[in-house]
């Protein structure tokens, strides 16, 4: 990072408008400082500077303004209900649950690294015939009725993976598992990051986003 040269925006805030012309040239221009692209460029970030000034007078106040609230609304719970999806569960916890359902030692870092991989590759497509939350409710209703207490030591000894699944109902809460990262990526955990940025007028659009993406904790 330390290599890379500074945000031409940035830049431009700082009003070094030279050293921002340059870094576009370099970026954009393939050695031509007068590159139409270029100028392009650093025209439109002199407009988003100057609109910048104008509206610095912006407050966090406004987003809950009658004709604003209803937009800050919706882009903080899209946020708050991303995470109360349960994803974060399945993704940090996920080795303890396979270990619940009986997969142990190598066979368990690759099921797990398994579902990472579902969650990067499902990300791009649309998948819309999933249910996310049939798939959490399920791992929970196996686990309820087909598993047992695995003792105050837990499964091979780790806490953590404290009730105990086998069989058909451990194969369940694996299908399960990747089925729901399979669904959340192309929906939640896509749309939650994509749609705030949209709802909101450029006046108040950084602040908007920044206290929507403060709400996905």
């Amino acid at each position: 990072m330390f290599f890379l040269p500074e945000s031409p925006r940035w830049l431009a805030r700082k009003h070094r408008w030279d050293e921002a012309h340059s870094v576009l040239t370099l970026v954009h221009g393939k050695g031509g400082s007068n590159s139409s692209f270029v100028l392009c460029e650093l025209e439109e970030i002199q407009d988003m500077v100057n609109f910048e000034k104008q509206n610095s007078d912006v407050t966090y106040l406004e987003l809950l303004k009658p004709h604003m609230i209803n937009r800050t609304h919706i882009g903080v719970f899209t946020q708050i209900w991303s995470q109360l999806t349960g994803m974060n569960v399945m993704m940090y916890y996920i080795t303890h649950v396979f270990l619940m359902a009986g997969v142990k030692g190598n066979a368990n870092l690759v099921a797990s690294s398994v579902q990472y991989v579902i969650n990067v590759v499902m990300t791009v497509p649309a998948l819309l015939h999933v249910d996310r939350l049939a798939c959490l409710f399920a791992n929970a209703g196996i686990l309820a009725s087909y598993g047992k207490w695995a003792g105050p030591n837990g499964v091979q000894n780790t806490k953590e993976a404290s009730w105990d699944v086998s069989g058909a109902p451990a194969k369940a809460v694996i299908i399960f598992t990747f089925l729901f990262v399979a669904s959340y990526a192309p929906s939640w955990g896509s749309v939650s990051w994509i749609y705030p940025p949209e709802l909101y007028p450029l006046r108040v659009h950084g602040k908007a986003v920044a206290l929507a993406t403060s709400a996905n904790c």
